[in-house]
C-alpha cells in the first residue's frame, strides 16, 4: 500500500511541483536561460495553450494539434494551421493577452487537405542540425507546417542561426525554412 502512494507521489506530485524530470537534465544544462526564466517560459507556453483551449473560437487549434507553442525569454512563437481566419486572429489575441508575454510571432497557414507536397521529416531536420558544425541543436526545436520547417530556439548569434537554417535546407522535401531562432537578450 505504501508503494502505491510513493509511486503516485512520484508520478503526479513531483512533476507538478516544478522539479526537473531526469530526461530533461541535459537540456537544462545546456539551456542558456536561468532556471527561473526557463520555468517562466514553460508557464507561458502552458498559459497560452490553456487560453486557446478555453476559447470556443480557437479551441480546435490546440485540441487537434494544429499549432505548436513555444516561449523563449517571454516571447511566444506559434506555428501551425487554422481552419478559419477567426481562429488565427483569436489565437494571436489570446496569446498577446497572457500576462508576462512580451511579444507574439506566428507562422500560421490555412489548413489544406491533400496539399500536393511531400512533408519533410522533422527527424531528418533534427539529424541535419546535430550533424551541422557549430550548431547547438539541443537548444532548438523543430516544427512542421505543411511542407515548411519551423526552427524554434536559442542560438549564440546570427552565424549559428544561419548554419541551422542551411542545415535544414539540406533535408529532402523541405519547402521553406522559417526561423524563430533568437539570440538571448544579454548577447545582443
Amino acid at each position: 500500500m505504501k508503494l502505491k502512494y510513493f509511486i503516485l507521489l512520484f508520478v503526479l506530485v513531483i512533476p507538478l511541483s516544478g522539479c526537473v524530470i531526469p530526461s530533461d537534465f541535459y537540456g537544462m544544462a545546456v539551456d542558456p536561460r536561468n532556471t527561473s526564466q526557463h520555468d517562466h517560459d514553460i508557464y507561458l507556453e502552458y498559459q497560452v495553450s490553456m487560453a486557446i483551449l478555453n476559447d470556443r473560437t480557437a479551441t480546435n487549434l490546440v485540441e487537434h494539434g494544429m499549432v505548436e507553442i513555444h516561449a523563449f525569454y517571454g516571447q511566444v512563437f506559434i506555428a501551425g494551421e487554422y481552419d478559419t481566419k477567426a481562429q488565427e486572429s483569436k489565437a494571436m489575441t489570446l496569446a498577446r493577452n497572457v500576462p508576462g508575454v512580451s511579444s507574439v510571432k506566428a507562422y500560421l497557414l490555412p489548413r489544406q487537405e491533400g496539399k500536393a507536397c511531400k512533408k519533410p521529416s522533422k527527424f531528418g531536420v533534427r539529424m541535419a542540425l546535430q550533424s551541422a558544425s557549430e550548431v547547438h541543436s539541443t537548444n532548438m526545436k523543430v516544427g512542421r507546417v505543411q511542407c515548411d520547417i519551423v526552427l524554434f530556439g536559442i542560438v549564440t548569434g546570427t552565424d549559428e542561426a544561419d548554419r541551422a537554417i542551411a542545415a535544414a535546407k539540406t533535408v529532402k522535401d523541405v519547402g521553406k525554412e522559417i526561423s524563430f531562432l533568437m539570440i538571448p537578450p544579454e548577447k545582443k
